[in-house]
């Protein structure tokens, strides 16, 4: 999702002479979510990134995963 969301920013960047870079993990990252608005919200986030960022600027996009905790005991 994320990667498709760098995609369909990448030739905004491009025209602002900025560059997208991506770093995630080799594993997918499998999350319950609505994968339509996920994808909505990152690619919001990139527009925001390459609308606010100075021309010829680069944006870095970083994804981690950490072990899931059980909250209910918390």
């Amino acid at each position: 999702m994320l990667q498709a969301a760098v995609g369909d920013t990448s030739a905004l960047a491009h025209a602002r002479g900025q560059s997208i870079t991506l770093f995630a993990p080799d594993q997918p990252i499998w999350l319950r979510a609505d994968a339509s608005k996920l994808q909505l919200v990152f690619t919001n986030l990139l527009n925001n990134a390459i609308r606010f960022s100075p021309a010829g600027g680069q944006i870095v996009v970083g994804v981690t995963w950490e072990e899931e905790q059980d909250a209910r005991g918390a």
